[in-house]
């Protein structure tokens, strides 16, 4: 009797349970979503929650009680198609959640499902679940036993990544790709990352790859050195797509950061992309020698390339560098390319089995940058001569033509040289011009004097100064003209001058209105000069030297013809007092 009622109750609450599902399903529109999952959630009703969240509207509730019910049972793969259903934005926030047990779980399917939500996933969030699956897939290669990781398929983290650089920028949408195949997402060209933290890690997955030949991470790197540029000038992602979907143009702020890349390539053992890299960061010298030090023929042959790419005018700062200076290749005047070349042509002549097959690096050499003479003490000192014969006399034989050369440049060069002393002598043998007799001054009107020796301690006659334009100018006019429109502090200068030489001291300057607002006596004294009190004039060569220094600020160039009277085209032809008196005179009584 016990058995029979315990079975009769397991199918009343087996029918009752059914009610509530049937209930459920049919009331759903008319049941408080919120209210409705308390209640069920406080009763234990794990079937009437699914049950409810599948019949109502899409809602973020809806998915995170959808989700939360196969994740406590571990149904990744029922997990896996709600959400391959779901929208986008419901979907998106449960796959980071939910991204590492998935990947785990179902990595192919998971994958897929990512490729198929495209640009609309940020591939940033998503790095932790790939890097354990990295990880896995490590262990297992070490010897760990892991059903669930497969070496011989490819790398599914490197197949989103790369997928997803495949895939064609969504404009609001929410993807619809295809499927992962195993040819890989699409065909077309991929392009580069521009989140650091993704560009930085797909490297790490390429370097890591330790079956790989290194034409994954060539390949990579080809996109991402060549399209590096200013981070300035990188495009702004479109509206709704994430940060690390805008196309890159690189940049170590932003996109693929060089300094890890390297560090990353030296430390997988991968020298062709730490070359490329120490190229591209500009360590030239770093990149020839490891490539040197590989020994690689492809990479030996980058080397070269990379040595003839620098500028022929290079000079080098001449700066020690170290591992070149103590195989006596540092420093000097031939640059850095010729230190690269240096550099390869040693390596060239210790790995050559014949003399010959090592004088061929002269020939690959650009420009003759190096020649036989620098080669020679790379040898062994028993090489025999006849190996070299050629070159040197080839070499001297180029010597004679430069020599020949410089002899030529020499001549003409002694031939210029006299042609500029003739010149000179002709210069100083030419009659100087002279003052005719009754030449005047051309600002005063004073008549010129022939000099005199004075009698009985009698002044000297004024100077004269006689310009090529053919204006003569007594010293005193000259010296106050002048002054009187020079900048303040060649005014200054002159004024001091002329007061050490015991001249006329020409006034300081004023503006046009305080130099004509006075008498007629104010205006003669401005224009002719007053001698001031000075000290006791110098003699000799002392006063030479003032002298000189005088005649290089007032007679540099004639007055009436020079720059001063350029300068002078917009001022009026008569001063406020000019123009008072010529009104004046035409006035009418």
């Amino acid at each position: 009797g016990g058995g029979a009622s315990s079975s009769s109750l397991v199918q009343e609450r087996l029918d009752l349970e059914g009610k509530i599902l049937d209930l459920l399903e049919e009331h759903h529109a008319a049941l408080d979503a919120a209210t409705t999952f308390a209640l069920l959630g406080a009763h234990g009703h794990a079937d009437g929650e699914l049950k409810f969240a599948l019949c109502i509207e899409d809602s973020a509730l809806k998915y995170d009680k959808i989700s939360a019910h196969f994740a406590a049972r571990a149904q990744w793969p029922e997990l896996l198609q709600v959400l391959a259903r779901a929208p986008l934005d419901k979907a998106a926030p449960l796959l980071y959640k939910f991204s590492g047990e998935l990947l785990k779980s179902c990595p192919r399917e998971t994958v897929a499902l990512w490729l198929a939500k495209g640009w609309g996933l940020d591939p940033a969030r998503l790095v932790p679940a790939l890097a354990q699956y990295a990880n896995r897939r490590r262990q297992a290669a070490g010897g760990d036993e892991n059903p669930r990781v497969n070496l011989s398929s490819p790398n599914l983290a490197i197949r989103y990544l790369e997928g997803l650089l495949k895939l064609p920028q969504p404009h609001g949408g929410e993807g619809g790709y295809p499927p992962l195949s195993d040819g890989g997402a699409g065909d077309g060209p991929a392009g580069v990352f521009d989140d650091r933290v993704v560009a930085n890690y797909l490297l790490l997955l390429h370097a890591d790859e330790s079956n790989s030949d290194g034409a994954s991470l060539a390949a990579f790197l080809d996109r991402h050195l060549g399209r590096l540029g200013c981070p300035e000038s990188l495009p702004a992602p479109s509206p709704g797509v994430p940060a690390s979907a805008a196309p890159a143009s690189g940049g170590s702020a932003r996109g693929l950061d060089l300094g890890f890349a390297l560090r990353t390539c030296l430390a997988r053992g991968r020298p062709a992309a730490a070359v490329r890299l120490y190229a591209k960061l500009g360590c030239h010298e770093e990149a020839v020698r490891l490539a040197l030090e590989d020994g690689d023929p492809d990479l030996v042959t980058a080397a070269k390339a990379l040595a003839s790419a620098l500028p022929d005018q290079d000079a080098g700062d001449g700066s020690w560098r170290p591992g070149f200076e103590a195989s006596g290749l540092g420093g000097g005047s031939g640059g850095l390319k010729r230190r690269l070349w240096l550099h390869i042509a040693r390596h060239c002549v210790g790995r050559a089995a014949e003399p010959k097959e090592a004088l061929k690096i002269l020939d690959e050499c650009p420009g003759r940058l190096l020649s036989i003479e620098d080669v020679l003490p790379f040898f062994p000192d028993l090489s025999l001569i006849d190996d070299f014969k050629e070159r040197i006399v080839g070499a001297l034989e180029g010597y004679d033509e430069q020599i020949d050369a410089l002899k030529g440049q020499m001549e003409d060069f002694t031939e210029q040289a006299n042609e500029v002393h003739r010149d000179l002598e002709s210069l100083r043998s030419r009659e100087t011009p002279r003052l005719a007799p009754g030449a005047r001054c051309a600002l005063s009107g004073q008549p010129w004097a022939p000099p005199a020796a004075p009698r009985g301690g009698g002044p000297q006659a004024e100077a004269f100064y006689l310009f090529p334009s053919g204006f003569a100018y007594a010293s005193r006019a000259l010296v106050a003209h002048v002054a009187a429109r020079l900048p303040p502090h060649k005014n200054r200068r002159v004024r001091e001058l002329c007061s050490r030489l015991g001249l006329p001291v020409p006034p300081p300057l004023l503006d046009r209105s305080a130099r004509h607002a006075g008498d007629p006596q104010t205006r003669l004294a401005v224009e002719r000069g007053a001698a001031l009190p000075g000290p006791c004039p110098p003699r000799g060569p002392e006063r030479e030297a003032y002298q000189a220094q005088l005649d290089d600020l007032v007679a540099g160039e004639c007055p009436l013809t020079g720059t001063l009277m350029i300068e002078s085209l917009d001022q009026p032809l008569l001063d406020a007092v000019d123009q008072s008196a010529e009104r004046s005179s035409w006035a009418i009584d």
